[in-house]
């Protein structure tokens, strides 16, 4: 087993003990196509702690309308953590929302939310 590996397993071992903990404190909002589950988007007192969408159905519009569905009812959210090696996530959150850098450190970056890009749903 390579490090890599060894360090993976470490953390998937973490997550689980760890979720039980997130899910009884965050909101769960279930984010479903067709009544299938396919993805999962975690809020804590505005915050967002998570966004999760199964890997075939990501650049579809589902995280976003998921977003976005959240704040016309409940509005605005406050902030966000941003993994600093995610571009991907970067990219998403970047072009959602006008963002403001809180602090910054070699593995992520914390950032408040400032207002909404998008205003379509």
């Amino acid at each position: 087993m390579t490090d890599i590996d060894f360090y993976v397993q470490f953390r998937l071992e973490i997550e689980r003990m760890y979720a039980p903990y997130v899910l009884n404190e965050c909101e769960t909002i279930r984010i479903e196509d067709e009544k299938t589950k396919i993805g999962i988007l975690l809020i804590k007192d505005k915050y967002i702690v998570g966004l999760y969408i199964l890997p075939e159905y990501r650049r579809k519009g589902y995280g976003r309308k998921a977003i976005l569905d959240y704040v016309s009812k409940y509005g605005m959210l406050k902030d966000l953590t941003i993994l600093n090696s995610n571009e991907t996530a970067k990219s998403f959150w970047n072009n959602l929302f006008e963002l403001e850098v809180i602090k910054e450190n070699s593995i992520d970056t914390y950032y408040s939310i400032k207002s909404l890009k998008y205003k379509e749903v």
